[in-house]
C-alpha cells in the first residue's frame, strides 16, 4: 500500500467512528423511552404471556393523550397503555413490565 492510502484511512477511519459514536449517543432505543408506560396483563390465567414482537409499535400506536388503553392480544393477555397526561405527570411512577390480574 502506497503512503498516501495508509494517511487517508488514518485520518478518515477516526472520524468514521466519531460520527458513529456520536449517532448512538443521540438515538436512544424506543425500548428505553417506553420502559415502565404499559403493562402486559395476564387476566385470570397463570401463564406466562405471548409478548408480541411488534409490542412497541402497538404501544405508540394506540396510546392516548388522556384515556388508559387496554388492547387486547389474544382471550388472556392485554397491554396496559398509560395516557400521556399520565406519564408526563410530576408525579409519574413506572409500572412494572408484567402483572398477572384477575377480573
Amino acid at each position: 500500500m502506497n503512503s498516501l492510502k495508509i494517511r487517508f484511512l488514518l485520518l478518515t477511519l477516526p472520524l468514521f467512528f466519531v460520527i458513529a459514536n456520536c449517532r448512538s449517543q443521540t438515538q436512544a432505543p424506543v425500548r428505553d423511552t417506553l420502559s415502565g408506560t404499559y403493562q402486559i396483563q395476564v387476566v385470570n390465567s397463570r401463564n406466562e404471556p405471548f409478548i408480541p414482537g411488534n409490542i412497541n409499535q402497538l404501544v405508540i400506536e394506540h396510546r392516548k393523550e388522556n384515556e388508559t388503553v387496554y388492547y387486547p392480544i389474544d382471550n388472556v393477555v392485554r397491554i396496559k397503555i398509560l395516557s400521556r397526561k399520565e406519564i408526563t405527570s410530576a408525579g409519574f411512577q413506572p409500572i412494572k413490565q408484567i402483572e398477572h390480574v384477575s377480573e
